[in-house]
């Protein structure tokens, strides 16, 4: 247990004291000879079992999408012993193995294979990251009076998110677990806590919305937002991240 972060508010929730320190990046989604020096948090107890939740999940679904430098090792090395321990999931990627037509981040459309991903597990486990990565950068601390979303856009939608990561004045970046997560982030410089984010797992591409022709725009890259709720812009914010 590290000392070091006991007895301190939960970063995520600032609602319990913390338990211990949480990886912000799990370790189990990197290498071994990748795990050391993962930042942590304070953590409390119930945060950090709904997190690891998520992970447990997304460390055998993920890395089928890698395509980072170590994917090929992340797949092979670290996927088969976790399905092995989960028949249903196992059963459920394999008969839901499906070939599109893709366009990532707005480019030209091309054949690919896709397994299926609860793309709001993935979300909510960047939404955790979003407060972790916001209180290690710039020590804030967001409670229940801020909004914290996270999604995957399209190419319209991605538009505002791009203009505020360009004009907010702090910025930070990224890469942990040997490329395995990258982000990028900014914060205004007004003390208000809105920050703006970019997040990408395995260089991943997750699905967006289908069009007419059967055809799915995909992204790599995940928008993630902190603002005040009592803004009246944060509602329309909110919105276009789909809620």
């Amino acid at each position: 247990m590290g000392k070091g972060y006991k007895g301190k508010p939960c970063v995520y929730c600032l609602e319990a004291e913390s338990a211990d320190g949480d990886h912000v990046l799990s370790r189990q989604f990197v290498l071994p000879e990748h795990r050391g020096n993962l930042p942590k948090v304070p953590a409390c107890k119930r945060c950090n079992n709904e997190k690891s939740k998520l992970e447990h999940y997304l460390t055998a679904v993920m890395p089928f999408g890698g395509r980072h430098g170590e994917a090929g090792r992340n797949l092979t090395e670290q996927v088969p012993g976790r399905l092995v321990k989960n028949e249903r999931l196992h059963r459920e990627l394999a008969d839901g193995a499906e070939r599109y037509l893709v366009s990532e981040n707005g480019g030209q459309w091309q054949h690919g294979m896709t397994v299926p991903l609860d793309g709001r597990a993935l979300e909510a486990l960047f939404e955790y990251m979003t407060r972790g990565l916001a209180f290690l950068h710039w020590g804030l601390a967001l409670g229940p009076e801020f909004a914290v979303r996270a999604a995957f856009l399209g190419e319209a939608a991605r538009r505002p998110f791009e203009d505020m990561m360009a004009k907010n004045a702090e910025k930070v970046g990224g890469s942990l677990g040997g490329g395995a997560f990258e982000y990028e982030g900014a914060m205004a410089g007004d003390g208000s806590g809105l920050t703006v984010w970019r997040m990408s797992l395995y260089g991943a591409v997750v699905a967006g919305d289908g069009d007419a022709a059967g055809r799915e725009e995909r992204c790599s890259v995940a928008h993630c937002l902190t603002a005040p709720l009592a803004w009246p812009v944060t509602k329309k914010l909110l919105g276009m991240l789909g809620g």
